[in-house]
């Protein structure tokens, strides 16, 4: 076999094998239409719809069920607002307490009633607020 004809076979080999791992993990992924406050999010307007919200954690709605790893739990806008009810199958983060701020990522589903998240990421508030008393010192 010739030297050019090995680099071709080569090539299509590595490139054959990149395809089947971005397959097998599942493509790309998914990319955000719209970002909301919870306060501000209108579900009928985006049913079905890839988008990211952002609320406060309401400790009171929270229900992890471990066996089937579901995470049902409230949020609320920062200006208030109704409370979405939001179901996540997964991992239930660490610091998922009453006051934590989360980034949701999925879509609404109007037969359920809720937002189906596929992604969440927890912030814990005091992590982005200033500190008035050290500034200037």
């Amino acid at each position: 076999m010739g030297r050019n004809v090995r680099i071709a076979v080569s090539t299509v080999v590595v490139v054959g094998a990149i395809a089947a791992v971005l397959l097998l993990a599942g493509g790309s992924p998914k990319a955000v239409g719209k970002s909301f406050d919870v306060g501000t999010y209108n579900p009928a307007a985006y049913a079905h719809q890839y988008v990211a919200i952002e609320g406060n954690l309401m400790a009171n709605g929270v229900q992890w069920d471990p066996k089937h790893s579901e995470l049902r739990f409230q949020l609320v806008g920062n200006n208030g607002g109704s409370p979405m009810t939001v179901v996540y199958h997964g991992s239930k983060p660490d610091n998922f307490y009453q006051g934590v701020i989360v980034d949701a990522k999925g879509s609404y589903d109007p037969q359920q009633n809720v937002f189906e998240a596929d992604t969440l990421q927890t912030k814990c508030p005091s992590k982005y607020q200033v500190d008035t008393h050290t500034m200037g010192n």
